[in-house]
């Protein structure tokens, strides 16, 4: 068992996971809520390029996060 593993064990740390989105991690889960959150803001906004935009760049800031924290926190926290 890798030694950071213990160490979290030990602190009781737990992989919590968001309940609408059972097996994704908390924190990706909460980046999920942003780019659906933009995403629908944009529709609302449907003509405005600028909606588009943000909502667009806002996936790639915010996916590759996700996806990240998620790779990390699986295997550190998976207990």
């Amino acid at each position: 068992m890798p030694e950071n593993r213990r160490a979290l064990q030990s602190w009781g740390a737990r992989l919590q996971s968001h309940p609408l989105l059972p097996g994704i991690p908390a924190p990706a889960a909460n980046y999920w809520g942003e780019i659906v959150e933009w995403a629908g803001w944009a529709l609302a906004a449907w003509p405005s390029l600028p909606a588009a935009a943000f909502a667009l760049f806002t996936f790639a800031n915010l996916a590759p996060r996700g996806a990240r924290h998620h790779q990390w926190c699986v295997p550190q926290l998976l207990l």
